[in-house]
């Protein structure tokens, strides 16, 4: 935001960022190490669908052509294919279920046919059932959100669609027979937060045709990249902004307070900060709030009744990140053959109900950082190192983080519940943690009383933009785009109407 306000003619504009200058912002958080140089070990922000346009072309921007890869190199690669181990399916099927087609398949297979017909037919018959699967999804996600631009905001629905999506993400595509195609997004975007219980608002939202149809694409043409990469680590692109626009960061800023002076317009918004251990007082004309929404009514002084029942609508879940160095794994048994562990690999049934109905610190994905990023350079390390996440239905309390550390090295060690465990001996070294309060997002109560479109249109009320993943999605292409919306706005012009853009003072918390 403070980029595209700086580009559109806005000479003042002040960031206030809570972090010290270490080059990590809001949740992109690309952690190194000394010993595997620039392989970035994602904390955060890590993933880019095949539906987003708007970063894909800030990264070529601010970072390069060439800056995005797919992890482990492409499913051609010998560490690019998806590994999704299910221990418990297969001991109710007999199947050896490894990689996500042979998942998809022999999961969609149980879903659709009797276990006699099941036990005779192959599974990969089970692809063309999912092409229906994939094209009913997009007539069932036309019929309730219409046809857009997506990501940002999708369209105001109208009162007979939204009470059609007053239910969960589960609930809509169960009734509409899409139990399997439900699976693949609830554990293949488990990484954003989305799942099985979110309002079926949130999963259409996040959830285009366009992503699901590019799982099918991508068989058949290989420029289409269901998921990528940045190279360099998505912190990359942000301190490229700021170097590129000269944006203003003030880091380390604890912020004490707010007043926006809503007596008095005439009269500066101040904000008063410890900013590296020396208290100051910034002034500005407009506030772009930025941090996460729930702490709004604790530092705005003059929080209004509408913006007090935004953060009242609110809920988050917990995602438990942890960056560990451990021995290499052993060959991984697939049918007949044996395989290297993959880049990714995600453990649908932490997230599935049907196998982890309270999840409570099982590890539900991995990811191999040098397998991802340098795979051509695995040989040259002798240790391996993998970022693991923990779902939570709650945020988890920071005082719980090293317990939770600690689920995730039993999990990842226990042959049971991964079929190829990591080495216990010598044992998982935890190197790096980042607990996240995550995926903020309305309740169903405020989605129905229409809280997400009604703030997009109310945003400059009191010299004020509230703007992030609680207002929209916790991506970084919903975000993007949702600030690229607010700026086309006519509530831009309006705001900035009658004041030159040189002199317009824009104070940005983080």
């Amino acid at each position: 935001m403070a980029s595209r306000l700086c580009r559109s003619g806005i000479k003042n504009v002040v960031v206030l960022e809570k972090e010290a200058n270490i080059g990590h912002f809001g949740k992109s958080h690309s952690h190194k190490l000394e010993e595997t140089g620039d392989i970035p070990h994602e904390m955060g922000t890590c993933y880019l669908s095949w539906s987003y346009k708007h970063v894909k072309e800030l990264l070529k921007e601010y970072v390069g052509d060439d800056v995005l890869i797919q992890p482990g190199g492409g499913n051609k690669d010998q560490y690019g294919a998806l590994h999704l181990p299910s221990p418990q399916f297969d001991k109710e099927t007999g199947k050896n279920t490894i990689t996500s087609d042979q998942w998809l398949y022999a999961y969609r297979e149980k879903i659709a046919l009797p276990d006699w017909l099941g036990a005779v037919t192959p599974d990969k018959v089970q692809a063309l059932g999912f092409v229906v699967d994939v094209m009913q999804y997009r007539q069932l996600h036309e019929s309730l959100m219409g046809k857009y631009d997506y990501h940002g905001i999708p369209p105001k629905p109208t009162p007979e669609r939204l009470a059609k999506m007053n239910k969960t993400f589960g609930e809509l595509l169960r009734e509409n027979g899409m139990e399997a195609l439900l699976d693949l997004c609830c554990v293949g975007f488990g990484s954003y937060g989305l799942g099985y219980d979110v309002p079926a608002l949130y999963g259409l939202w996040f959830v285009t045709p366009e992503a699901v149809e590019a799982y099918v694409h991508s068989k058949l043409n290989k420029d289409v990249k269901t998921v990528q990469l940045v190279r360099t680590g998505f912190s990359s692109l942000w301190k490229s902004m700021v170097e590129k626009d000269k944006i203003s960061v003030r880091y380390g800023v604890d912020i004490k307070s707010i007043d926006r002076s809503l007596s008095d317009p005439c009269r500066p918004i101040t904000v008063k900060a410890s900013i590296e251990g020396k208290e100051e007082t910034v002034e500005g004309d407009f506030l772009v709030f930025a941090a996460p929404t729930k702490l709004f009514p604790h530092l705005v002084n003059d929080a209004t009744d509408f913006e007090k029942q935004i953060v009242d609508g609110l809920t988050s879940v917990g995602l438990h990140v942890n960056l560990f160095r451990t021995a290499k794994k052993p060959l991984i048994k697939n049918g007949s053959e044996r395989v290297e562990e993959s880049s990714l690999t995600f453990y649908p049934e932490s997230l599935q109900p049907k196998y982890t109905p309270a999840p409570n610190g099982q590890v539900y994905a991995e990811r191999n950082s040098v397998r991802a990023y340098a795979w051509d350079s695995d040989a040259e390390y002798k240790d391996r190192y993998v970022v693991t996440y923990q779902y939570f239905p709650k945020p988890i309390p920071e005082e719980e983080s090293e317990a939770t550390t600690r689920k995730a090295v039993e999990f990842i060690t226990n042959e049971t519940m991964t079929i190829t465990a990591t080495p216990s001996e010598p044992a998982p070294e935890c190197l790096y943690t980042k607990n996240w309060d995550y995926f903020p997002h309305f309740t169903q109560d405020a989605v129905n009383k229409m809280l997400p479109w009604l703030v997009f249109e109310r945003q400059g009320e009191n010299r004020t933009w509230v703007i992030g993943s609680s207002v929209c999605f916790e991506s970084v292409e919903d975000v993007t785009k949702y600030n690229s919306m607010l700026l086309a706005s006519v509530a831009f012009s309006a705001q900035t109407k009658g004041v030159p853009l040189e002199v317009l003072d824009i104070s940005i918390t983080v």
